[in-house]
C-alpha cells in the first residue's frame, strides 16, 4: 500500500467535518485495510473516531448509498469524456492515460457543487452551510492560472495551463503545465476561441 493512498483517505475523513464517522465498503481486503489504516491515522492526527464496517455479503441493500454514488460518478465521467471529445475533434481518450486519475475527483466536485437535492441544496451547501461561489472550468479547458506563493506588490502573472480540478477543502486548483501538475491559487477562464 502506498502512503499517498492513506493520506488521501485520511484527508477525506478530516474534510467530513465530523468528530465521529462510519465508513462502509465492500469486503475487498485491500480496501478494508486501507480504510482501517486511514481511520487509525485520522484518529492519531485529527482526534477523529472512525468505525470501518464491511458491507454484508449477499445483501444488496447493505451498501446501497455507496453503489448509488459509484453509479452517479460513472455517469458523470461518461458525460465529461463526451464533452471533451466533442470539444476537441479527433481526440481519443485512452484508458491508460494518467489524466483520467484527475477526472474522477473532478466529476465528484461537479456533482457536489452543482446537483441540488430535494431540499434545494447542493451537497457542498449541506456540508459547509453556504453556497459555493467559485467558477469551475471544464475538465481539460485551457485556463490562465496564478501560481501559489507571494508575488511582488502590484504584479499578477497569470500563465496558461490545462485545468484538471480543484483541491477539496482549500482554495487551490490543479493545472497541467509542461507534462506536470501544479497547484494554483486562482484560475481564469479564457474567452471564446482561446479556450
Amino acid at each position: 500500500e502506498h502512503p499517498y493512498c492513506h493520506e488521501v483517505v485520511t484527508d477525506c475523513f478530516r474534510r467530513l467535518g465530523l468528530g465521529r464517522f462510519f465508513a462502509r465498503s465492500d469486503t475487498e481486503p485491500a480496501i478494508l485495510a486501507l480504510l482501517r489504516t486511514a481511520a487509525a491515522e485520522a484518529s492519531q492526527q485529527h482526534g477523529l473516531t472512525g468505525v470501518v464496517d464491511p458491507a454484508r455479503q449477499g445483501d444488496p441493500n447493505s451498501n446501497s448509498l455507496g453503489e448509488l454514488a459509484v453509479r452517479e460518478i460513472k455517469a458523470k465521467v461518461r458525460v465529461i469524456i463526451s464533452t471533451v471529445v466533442a470539444a476537441y475533434p479527433g481526440l481519443t481518450i485512452r484508458p491508460e492515460w494518467e489524466l483520467l486519475a484527475w477526472l474522477v475527483p473532478y466529476a465528484a466536485a461537479t456533482i457536489n457543487r452543482g446537483r441540488r437535492g430535494p431540499d434545494g441544496k447542493t451537497p457542498f451547501e449541506r456540508r459547509r452551510g453556504h453556497v459555493w461561489k467559485g467558477k469551475l472550468p471544464q475538465f481539460l479547458e485551457v485556463v490562465l492560472w496564478l501560481p501559489l506563493g507571494k508575488l511582488r506588490s502590484g504584479i499578477t502573472k497569470f500563465v496558461p495551463g490545462i485545468f484538471l480540478g480543484l483541491r477539496e477543502g482549500t482554495n487551490e486548483y490543479f493545472v497541467g503545465v509542461d507534462g506536470k501538475v501544479v497547484r494554483a491559487r486562482a484560475v481564469k477562464c479564457l474567452a471564446g476561441a482561446e479556450r
